[in-house]
């Protein structure tokens, strides 16, 4: 994913020089093209996340395979604004220093997007996984940290938290977020994450 990242980033700021940048998510996904040209590698990151959703919770999951569709749609869909919005994120700030408060990092020439990749893939997974979750009928959702003293504050206080689908996690920091990664999210609370979410009946 790596190399596609850097060619979107490097068109990105083709246009920005040319034109200037959009300013929404859905205008640079637009302008970019990003459903055509990452949009396939996206659905098979989401398809991966649904595999491994249904082998961690075992052959009693298996209902979750007539929701694949569901959650493949809402992981690609997941990708897609994260991208967008951590190219908007990047343009608003100086390339030579691209450090949230929590030291990660988004994109640059000199910095090829290693923390983008991983904010992309956990997006689409976490989308993924709850998407279908919903669409085959479960209910529940549960926030899950690495446990370690690398854990934001604002996570290592959702550690254990089980919540129904629909509902939002909420931060101390007044911040909420659908999963782990959502994109709707501020960009502070999603950089350099590595937390994941479970789904139960």
């Amino acid at each position: 994913m790596i190399p596609a990242l850097l060619a979107i980033y490097q068109t990105y700021l083709t246009y920005a020089a040319a034109a200037g940048l959009p300013s929404t998510w859905q205008e640079v996904s637009a302008k970019l093209n990003l459903p055509g040209f990452i949009g396939d590698q996206l659905a098979v990151q989401a398809a991966r996340a649904l595999s491994e959703q249904r082998q961690g919770l075992g052959p009693g999951a298996d209902e979750l395979w007539t929701a694949v569709p569901a959650g493949v749609s809402a992981g690609t869909a997941a990708g897609l604004q994260t991208i967008a919005e951590a190219l908007i994120w990047t343009d608003a700030h100086e390339k030579t220093a691209t450090k949230d408060e929590d030291g990660g990092m988004v994109p640059t020439l000199e910095n090829p997007p290693l923390e983008l990749q991983d904010l992309v893939l956990q997006s689409v997974s976490a989308a993924a996984q709850t998407a279908a979750a919903e669409a085959a009928g479960w209910r529940y959702k549960t926030w899950r940290t690495r446990k370690d003293s690398h854990v934001r504050d604002t996570h290592r206080e959702l550690e254990g938290v089980k919540i129904s689908l629909g509902e939002s996690f909420h931060t101390r920091d007044g911040d909420t977020l659908l999963y782990p990664g959502d994109p709707s999210a501020d960009i502070s609370n999603r950089i350099g994450c590595r937390c994941r979410i479970v789904t139960s009946r």
